[in-house]
């Protein structure tokens, strides 16, 4: 089986070039709803998260509130550091498991979608890494576009790997800043190049 991870900063346009893949039949894992899963199914580590986020914790519907969550940790390095200490040893275990049982029913390529690609040490499982990348101010714009208010986003973007660590590491690098159409056009190009790919 082939591994591709792709990976990026937040608003690079990662989902969109995992969707030009899944038009061409690849399997795309998504590994941001993997851990989203883990939250709210995992009883340990939704505790551990509300033990130490307390002001986080919904405790009449028994969840996590990320955003509030995220508000938190994106602008104080060292509480962001104490939840990846928590979150990222059981995600990177559960993306091997289901990495394996994609392996075992002989899937022919896999897609990790994957923001913390590297963080989470899953580079390892890659047979090629793909960086998807774009100026800050796109970036920036396309998170406001999200909803993100501006200093909650400059903190996301802050908290994240330099685009110079992406170039530096990644096989494939995919350059988000025109159309749609020049997008598509960069995956397909750098999918008809993975070597034996089905």
């Amino acid at each position: 089986m082939k591994v591709i991870g792709v990976t990026g900063r937040s608003g690079s346009g990662k989902n969109e070039v995992c969707r030009v893949l899944l038009e061409q039949g690849v399997k795309v894992l998504d590994v941001d709803a993997v851990g989203h899963d883990l939250l709210a199914s995992d009883t340990h580590l939704k505790q551990a998260v509300a033990r130490s986020f307390p002001e986080s914790f919904v405790a009449a519907e028994n969840r996590i509130d990320r955003k509030t969550l995220g508000s938190i940790v994106f602008s104080n390095s060292a509480k962001l550091g104490i939840l990846n200490a928590l979150v990222h040893p059981r995600l990177a275990l559960r993306v091997h498991e289901l990495v394996e049982d994609e392996r075992r029913i002989d899937t022919a390529t896999l897609v990790l979608n994957a923001a913390l690609l590297y963080e989470l040490g899953l580079q390892g499982l890659c047979d090629q890494v793909w960086a998807v990348l774009s100026p800050d101010d796109t970036l920036l714009a396309r998170l406001q576009r999200r909803g993100l208010a501006r200093e909650r986003a400059l903190g996301q973007l802050a908290a994240q790997r330099s685009e110079a660590d992406y170039r530096h590491q990644a096989q494939v690098l995919i350059e988000n800043n025109a159309s749609l159409e020049v997008l598509r056009a960069q995956v397909l190009q750098a999918w008809r190049a993975v070597p034996d790919q089905v």
